[in-house]
């Protein structure tokens, strides 16, 4: 048998009816030099009886994990038993919109030899069956590839089902991150090659309440220590002038984290950035009802941005 050229990874968790609807996707694919990756985090049998019935004429692999291993580590899982030149993380209730989808991403990659990944436009599909479409502009392409840690003020790649990359022996996951952690691995991926884009909408990606993004975005217990440790790989990551300021500004206001014991507390012994660290001083010289006054609270913040300048 010859070496699939593409392996996708599905990290699986119960809702076996999504995972059907996303393997039938794979089912249909004109580029057929792959292999399908179940690993599977489900208390039950649901999602093993289903790949049981699927796997007949299909290069379906599955792997029941002895304990649920999470996200990102049943991601992770995945990987390390990809073979395929090129991987797609392919989360179970994402499913491919083109039976082009993937042969697309493949030529891509096959016409550049130093890209690291190709991600496509893709489209946010909700339980009304409405849509919206997520592309990136050329421009954006430019900065994404120029520097790589622009994704940190706005994952515009998007998911990971949207993305097929190389597969780089010993790159993995971080498993210390949820909130960021694709974002994380696509900057990782980025330092070894630039980015590709497609302008077809190739991915339709499932919208749904049960969703990590929707589970944690909120909670500072999860986003402030992620936000840590991610800003600790480099500090150049901090220093992207006005713009990363101000998102930090807002979230540490939003989190409403009014002095330094509390800043500590939320981080959980993860380094601290000096940014959190002077924006939260900045910040705690002003009243709270000037901080949700949207125009001051940017004034306060521009005036104390410039004063990190010289810091």
């Amino acid at each position: 048998m010859n070496k699939p050229r593409v392996s996708i990874c599905i990290p699986a968790y119960k809702q076996p009816l999504l995972l059907e609807r996303c393997l039938h996707s794979l089912r249909l694919q004109d580029f057929t030099s792959i292999e399908v990756i179940v690993t599977d985090d489900s208390p039950d049998e649901a999602v093993e009886d289903l790949v049981r019935d699927f796997r007949t004429g299909f290069p379906l692999r599955y792997q029941r994990n002895p304990s649920p291993l999470g996200s990102p580590e049943n991601w992770n899982a995945g990987l390390s038993l990809a073979t395929g030149e090129y991987v797609k993380v392919l989360h179970h209730d994402d499913w491919l919109r083109s039976p082009q989808a993937i042969g697309l991403c493949v030529e891509a990659l096959d016409s550049r030899a130093d890209a690291s990944l190709v991600f496509s436009t893709s489209v946010n599909v909700y339980p009304n069956n409405s849509e919206t479409f997520n592309t990136t502009t050329p421009a954006q392409l430019e900065r994404l590839n120029r520097q790589p840690a622009s994704l940190l003020l706005g994952n515009f790649i998007g998911a990971p089902s949207t993305v097929l990359f190389r597969r780089y022996p010993g790159l993995t996951f971080d498993p210390a991150l949820k909130w960021l952690v694709d974002i994380d691995y696509y900057i990782e991926l980025l330092k070894r090659g630039p980015a590709m884009h497609i302008e077809t909408p190739l991915v339709n990606i499932g919208v749904h309440e049960m969703q990590i993004t929707n589970a944690v975005q909120g909670d500072p217990d999860v986003v402030l220590p992620e936000w840590s440790h991610v800003l600790s790989k480099d500090p150049a990551f901090a220093k992207q002038g006005w713009k990363m300021y101000d998102l930090l500004w807002r979230m540490l206001r939003n989190f409403g984290i009014r002095n330094q014991q509390q800043l500590e507390k939320y981080c959980k012994g993860t380094p601290v950035p000096a940014v959190f660290r002077q924006i939260v001083g900045a910040q705690a010289k002003v009243p709270v009802a000037v901080l949700r006054n949207g125009p001051a609270s940017k004034a306060v913040m521009s005036a104390a941005w410039v004063r990190s300048l010289w810091l």
